[in-house]
């Protein structure tokens, strides 16, 4: 009823086209007999896949134009995502299950995969990269393309079907028997986890959903160039942030405490005179100094 090809302008419809959160107030809508209310929606998604499941949206008169009702809509969604994700994994009566789809924790410095009916279990370094490799490409990748991404110097075939072969032992099914190389089954990752966040605008559970480098120890060419663009889409959105919070939370990582564009941000964002404002100004006369 409320897409925005069928009538026109309205908030409900164009979070659904554009999977953003947006407000539309009054006049803005397409709709002339709408025009007197406003409204405020934001996306609801599959934190594992990224994929819309739908919009949540209030409308009204006068308040629903306020930048507080989009930022509670917001707040609203990030939390209906948050306990989709949990139900997911419990029973009808609350008990955990087994996980649905198979998980990979990429993040972190010890990777781990968690398969359906089994407990998690650690990944080596070179097992991890090929299911990262694997995930980003729903396609597939043939052994030429694994060896390219998987070594700066470049692997033979042999070498690539010996690690695809000694992955299989490990993942079973998960790991489809054809060729090219892909994945036989869904695969959440907490990559597409961090992306997903992003998109929804959910800034603060993104940050904290990033829990550090992808793959820190990997010189795959094709992992460093993910670990680059993970990192660097989490930093735009931190820094285009107006949330104090978001921008503390990141200067307080590692990523970030030489951050200078973070902390000039935190003094924008700190009122002054505040204990945040004077931290930030003494991190950017220490950085200042540093980088003399």
């Amino acid at each position: 009823m409320w897409r925005e090809d069928v009538v026109g302008t309205n908030a409900p419809g164009t979070a659904l086209a554009t999977g953003r959160p947006v407000q539309v107030v009054g006049p803005e809508h397409f709709t002339r007999p709408v025009q007197a209310y406003s409204c405020a929606a934001a996306p609801v998604r599959d934190l594992a896949t990224g994929r819309v499941l739908g919009v949540l949206d209030v409308t009204g008169g006068a308040p629903a134009a306020s930048g507080v009702m989009l930022s509670l809509v917001r707040a609203s969604a990030a939390a209906v995502e948050r306990e989709l994700a949990r139900l997911g994994r419990t029973d009808p009566d609350g008990r955990p299950t087994p996980e649905a789809h198979p998980g990979l924790q990429a993040l972190a410095p010890a990777p781990s995969l968690r398969l359906p009916g089994a407990p998690a279990q650690r990944l080596s370094l070179r097992h991890a990269e090929l299911l990262v490799l694997l995930a980003e490409s729903p396609g597939g990748s043939t052994a030429d393309e694994l060896a390219v991404l998987l070594a700066p110097g470049a692997l033979s075939d042999v070498t690539v079907r010996a690690e695809i072969s000694r992955l299989r032992r490990v993942v079973g099914p998960l790991l489809d028997a054809g060729h090219p190389y892909r994945l036989a089954l869904p695969l959440r990752t907490d990559v597409a986890e961090v992306r997903a966040l992003l998109a929804s605008d959910d800034v603060v559970s993104a940050v904290d959903a990033y829990r550090g480098p992808l793959l820190p120890r990997s010189i795959a060419p094709g992992v460093e160039r993910l670990r680059d663009e993970l990192e660097a889409d989490v930093r735009s959105a931190v820094l285009r942030s107006t949330d104090r919070d978001v921008v503390e939370r990141w200067t307080a990582r590692r990523e970030g405490a030489d951050d200078h564009a973070a902390w000039m941000r935190l003094v924008r964002l700190s009122p002054p005179g505040s204990a945040a404002h004077a931290r930030a100004r003494g991190r950017l006369a220490l950085l200042d100094r540093t980088l003399r």
